[in-house]
């Protein structure tokens, strides 16, 4: 009877929490966010958009709290920011395919940093952004981006593998036709 009153309580929490992401509060929030984002990675000049953005995120933010609708708490806006956060770096990636190379790991936890910010007005670690991402997303959240360095690392150290090693230190052959009396061995 417990178990069943937990499972669907739950499941009304999940339910809540897409409502919330999906609502038009939400939508104006990540639109404003991801403009904020642009201007201050990209062209730090547009100062009146920021402004204009800053105002809608926090309009929007507080209507949030002020909404009967929702039940926040801080675990859900923690999980809230995170996914605001996800949703814009994942735009950078899908609307800006050729400016893919420039949205790095820093990148993406400057997306998080510049969120949270602007929802919470609190600055936070890298450390700190990256265990909110493990309890909200899971460890394997940030995972996609390592998985194409350690491709290219697997490839650079396989090719080194095939060569000797000596006291730990990689040893090339020598040119036996630049040494005289080398083809007596």
């Amino acid at each position: 009877m417990i178990k069943s009153k937990q499972k669907q309580n739950s499941k009304q929490q999940q339910q809540n929490f897409l409502q919330l992401l999906k609502g038009k509060f939400s939508q104006k929030i990540v639109n404003s966010l991801f403009w904020i984002i642009y201007c201050l990675k990209f062209d730090k000049n547009q100062k009146e958009i920021i402004s204009k953005s800053r105002k809608i995120v926090s309009r929007n933010y507080s209507d949030i709290f002020i909404s009967p609708k929702y039940k926040l708490n801080n675990e859900i806006i923690n999980k809230m920011c995170c996914c605001f956060a996800y949703i814009i770096h994942f735009a950078f990636y899908t609307y800006f395919p050729q400016n893919r190379p420039t949205f790095s790991f820093r990148f993406i936890l400057d997306c998080y940093h510049i969120t949270f910010f602007e929802i919470n007005g609190v600055f936070l670690s890298d450390y700190y952004v990256r265990i909110l991402l493990e309890n909200a997303f899971t460890e394997k959240f940030m995972s996609y981006e390592f998985t194409k360095n350690n491709q290219k690392s697997k490839l650079e150290s396989n090719q080194k593998d095939k060569r000797p090693v000596f006291l730990l230190t990689q040893l090339k052959k020598p040119n036996l036709d630049l040494v005289q009396g080398a083809h007596n061995l």
